[in-house]
């Protein structure tokens, strides 16, 4: 994993405690609370405001702040949503707190992250991977579109060999389509998958387990055949498309793209190395 920080000014928020005439008592009080630092009580006096004004776009506002300030992002996230379904008053401020709690949750995985990879003792390995992934989630949450969160927790979620749950950000990864090695793992994946399966048919005899196999070769192929039109000369894509090809016992299909490959490109290694992989599986020496 990239071990870099993503630096960004500390979010300055104006509260404005002006024009309180116009403003309900519960939100006067609230700002009060809040300058004042006493964030638990702002916290119960927005809540009330809510309940009594649910239309409140600046009490929704000031609680998604308080959210963020406990570390709650999620909840953060659901009192943004609901001050801007009401008016879009704070959006502007809003985006500025996504881009500051994604920065500071981004950072804090990284931090996670390393902790655990230089850490000897099993246990505190697996608590900091384990924070590593809630932090690169929140991250995420708060830049939905940002390649880098996803990058990191497939690799946190690989290191804590949670394989199945690396195959989500994977995917997202994939239609955002700016890196070649999300193409290459999420194939892999399904690759591994299906011999696993397919080794499960050997001892079980059960159809299943060979149509399941089948199954998630064609999604390794149809993943990594998208990630080589996008990027043609990845050696990484190339070999795993190889790797499926032959486990979903496809040799003429992938001989038949490679030699073309081959043909086209005569100095591209990667289309020379691959075909030559297919034709040695095939048992095609000279």
């Amino acid at each position: 994993m990239k071990q870099a920080l993503i630096y960004l000014s500390i979010l300055g928020m104006v509260l404005g405690i002006t024009a309180f005439q116009c403003a309900s008592a519960e939100l006067t009080g609230a700002k009060l609370y809040i300058n004042q630092k006493q964030y638990e009580k702002a916290k119960e006096t927005l809540l009330k405001e809510v309940q009594k004004n649910p239309n409140s776009d600046e009490g929704w506002y000031l609680l998604g702040y308080l959210y963020g300030e406990e570390g709650d992002i999620p909840k953060m996230l659901e009192a943004f949503d609901k001050s801007l379904s009401i008016s879009k008053k704070f959006e502007q401020s809003i985006l500025e707190s996504k881009k500051y709690y994604w920065a500071t949750n981004f950072n804090k995985g990284v931090s996670f992250f390393n902790k655990a990879t230089q850490s000897s003792n099993q246990d505190s390995i697996k608590l900091n991977f384990e924070k590593a992934a809630e932090s690169f989630n929140y991250s995420i949450m708060c830049e939905p579109d940002s390649a880098g969160g996803y990058l990191n927790l497939v690799y946190t979620y690989i290191n804590l060999n949670r394989i199945d749950d690396a195959i989500t950000p994977l995917e997202k990864l994939v239609n955002i389509g700016t890196t070649p090695e999300a193409f290459a793992m999420l194939g892999q994946i399904y690759t591994e998958k299906g011999n696993q399966l397919m080794d499960n048919y050997q001892v079980s005899k059960n159809p299943t387990d060979s149509v399941q196999a089948f199954e998630n070769f064609n999604k390794a192929i149809e993943i990594l055949e998208k990630g080589r039109t996008k990027y043609p000369d990845d050696g990484e894509i190339l070999l795993r498309i190889s790797n499926a090809y032959i486990a979903a016992n496809k040799l003429d299909v992938a001989m038949s793209a490679f030699k073309e490959g081959v043909e086209k490109e005569p100095n591209n290694k990667f289309y020379r190395y691959n075909y030559g992989v297919l034709l040695l599986n095939a048992d095609n020496y000279p």
